[in-house]
């Protein structure tokens, strides 16, 4: 099983953010945040009940239930999970072990930013709790595209950040990037990236810009105030990164996603194997297998729920469609791609009776490639992902399920 924990605190909205995040400014965490968070925890660990039942294997070959509760990895995400004390952190973990089995070699992740994390002395702290994988939001390693961004920090508190990550002996380190920023060139990507592997991670994020509606970044590409590139420079930044990370040793598993050997993300690559999760705090979602949980995204709401004992929030059961939508989503994800076993297994059909003749369309194309048991997206197909997920859900709704 995965834990999930949001933290939605953030000093200042990046001017791209459409997740839910409270800006602190200067102020501290709330008063009784971290209470009513632990209050959450126990009130899971005390009504597994809750999770079990009813937990279809349809849309999962590694569908289990909250019931089992063994613990595999633990992510803190935000938000700013950094601006919580470490004392914060470990009284969040040691409420999860009192109340679920938390594998002995879990991954215990936290994302931060560059900025919060110049305390080598809380960083060692944040250790000492447990923390053994920092996700360090730097976005860009050039100054005027953090400006744009809204970022806080500069490319020199990164390495700053990732100086105090090393010193505290955090074995794990993954570094998100940004690509696809409004006049972002080819060769600006590339220094960005060659920054970054200066600093030795063992993993690195990148993901493209997507303008979120009512967003301030949005909207100034709206009014053009700001120019996005073009389909074609896009598509060299995307494959030209992919090629330099590769080239450095870093694997593309997924999408967005490059890892030296054994560094993959564990817990991500349970969201896209369908692992069970559990999610707390504002606006936390929570699957097992057709069940899906979902927490207020209103702080105050959230708050009174969870201290009234009116949990779960919202409940909803996934059909058998939504499921195979998700399978399908997922997987492809992936650079191991979708095992045909799964389909057949999900709703005892053929994967290459339902979906054979754009198979063969996509694989002509260049986008997907295929063996007798798995089919997955090239580099090209993996640009170009959203309308593939479309072409494969069309189908899906004219089949009988």
């Amino acid at each position: 099983m995965l834990f999930y924990v949001h933290i939605p605190f953030c000093r200042r909205r990046c001017l791209y953010c459409a997740f839910h995040s409270v800006a602190l400014g200067s102020k501290a965490v709330p008063d009784g945040f971290i209470e009513t968070l632990v209050r959450e925890i126990a009130f899971w660990g005390e009504h597994k009940d809750l999770f079990a039942g009813q937990v279809s294997t349809a849309a999962s070959d590694v569908a289990g239930d909250i019931a089992n509760d063994t613990v595999s990895s633990i992510f803190f995400g935000g938000g700013t999970p950094s601006l919580l004390a470490p004392s914060d952190i470990d009284l969040i973990l040691k409420t999860i072990a009192r109340y679920f089995k938390v594998a002995k070699d879990a991954e215990i992740s936290m994302e931060a930013n560059p900025d919060s994390l110049s305390s080598r002395d809380m960083v060692r702290d944040l250790a000492l709790c447990g923390i053994n994988r920092i996700s360090l939001g730097v976005q860009s390693m050039d100054d005027t595209e953090l400006a744009m961004l809204g970022r806080l920090h500069n490319a020199a508190q990164v390495y700053a950040a990732c100086e105090a990550v090393y010193a505290a002996g955090i074995p794990s380190l993954n570094l998100d990037l940004m690509w696809g920023l409004p006049g972002q060139t080819v060769q600006g990507w590339r220094s960005t990236l060659q920054k970054a592997l200066s600093l030795e991670p063992d993993h690195l994020s990148a993901y493209s810009l997507t303008l979120e509606e009512g967003t301030p970044i949005s909207n100034m590409v709206a009014q053009n105030e700001l120019v996005m590139p073009d389909e074609d420079t896009q598509e060299n930044i995307y494959l030209e990164g992919a090629s330099l990370l590769e080239q450095a040793g870093l694997m593309h598993y997924e999408i967005s996603n490059y890892a030296r050997p054994g560094h993959e993300c564990r817990h991500n690559l349970g969201y896209w194997q369908q692992q069970p999760y559990l999610g707390v705090g504002p606006s936390a979602v929570s699957t097992a297998g057709n069940r899906r949980f979902t927490s207020p995204p209103d702080h105050d709401v959230w708050e009174k729920a969870v201290l009234e004992g009116k949990l779960p929030y919202y409940c909803e059961t996934l059909s058998k469609r939504e499921q195979l939508q998700e399978l399908i989503m997922l997987r492809l994800r992936t650079a191991e791609g979708l095992p045909f076993s799964a389909y057949a297994k999900a709703c005892d059909r053929s994967f290459g009776d339902d979906f054979g003749s754009l198979l063969h369309a996509l694989e002509d194309a260049g986008y997907t490639k295929s063996d007798a048991e798995h089919v997955a997206l090239t580099g090209s197909g993996m640009l170009v992902s959203n309308d593939i997920m479309a072409r494969f859900f069309a189908i899906l709704d004219e089949l009988s399920l």
